[in-house]
């Protein structure tokens, strides 16, 4: 095997292409030239590079809020109450007119829960009168919340649930009038009432009613559903409800019976996480 050499004069050196730059980059305006060389660096780097407004930004989402207390769940019956007095463990007050309410534990051989009821005998004849009577119980901001009920006497007005209230001047209602076919859901405050839900309902002849609500968290909004004498009438999404104390409510000359008041907290649709970002 012969191998061959090649002789040279000239050092080796490796010969490489110059690298050029079109001319077309050259004729760029500067302006252009500086937009590129700046979009080029916040590629690069991943952050942004503008120096603008803080509070434009993607702030960080609120923490949920937490229970320390037990939940409630409680049922007042009002049987191991005395007669002729407010109920114990409830706060009254009046708002919109000028009579005084008068919440009574009386005796009744035929209520549902023998042998005591909660009625309200006096009227609040102004339009803007409600008789407020809430439970001194915690807060509540998801519950399950229902009474037996019964009208006494009267054509005008209505009684229902009280929630969503801390001052009683700006609270949540829902009730049914005299006749038991119409229910409706409103909001006060400060002497302003707006309805937020209406609904004829068809009833049974019976004397005593059964009403209840439920607020409940779905994904970003918040629910209440109504169910009256063990049916689901509607449901509606308001997400102004706070946190606040429940309890009964009466409003016109109408007057009503009350018997097994029950507020269960719920749990289970309270967003234990972050709230979406959408």
């Amino acid at each position: 095997m012969h191998v061959f050499f090649a002789e040279t004069t000239e050092p080796f050196t490796h010969v490489r292409e110059p690298f050029h730059v079109p001319s077309r980059f050259y004729r760029l305006h500067p302006l252009r030239s500086i937009l590129l060389y700046t979009l080029s660096l916040t590629f690069l780097l991943g952050t942004p590079v503008f120096g603008g407004n803080l509070d434009n930004r993607l702030k960080e989402l609120p923490k949920p809020k937490l229970k320390a207390e037990p939940p409630v769940f409680q049922e007042w019956s009002f049987d191991h109450n005395p007669e002729n007095n407010r109920p114990i463990g409830f706060l009254d007050k009046t708002v919109g007119g000028n009579s005084l309410s008068e919440w009574k534990v009386i005796s009744d051989p035929i209520a549902p829960s023998r042998p005591h009821i909660l009625t309200q005998t006096a009227p609040c004849p102004e339009a803007t009168c409600f008789h407020l009577l809430y439970a001194n119980v915690a807060p509540l901001e998801y519950f399950d919340l229902s009474v037996r009920l019964h009208s006494l006497s009267g054509t005008e007005g209505g009684a229902g649930l009280l929630y969503g209230t801390k001052d009683a001047d700006r609270f949540y209602a829902i009730t049914i009038r005299p006749d038991g076919k119409h229910i409706d859901v409103v909001y006060v405050e400060n002497g302003k009432t707006t309805v937020l839900g209406s609904e004829p309902v068809e009833t049974t002849p019976v004397p005593w009613r059964f009403l209840r609500i439920r607020r409940t968290h779905l994904i970003s909004h918040q629910t209440i559903e109504v169910f009256y004498d063990r049916f689901k009438i509607f449901s509606l999404s308001e997400n102004s409800v706070r946190e606040g104390y429940v309890g009964l409510v009466t409003y016109g000359n109408a007057l009503f019976a009350f018997d097994n008041l029950r507020a269960i907290e719920s749990l289970t649709g309270r967003p234990l996480s972050r709230p979406p970002a959408y």
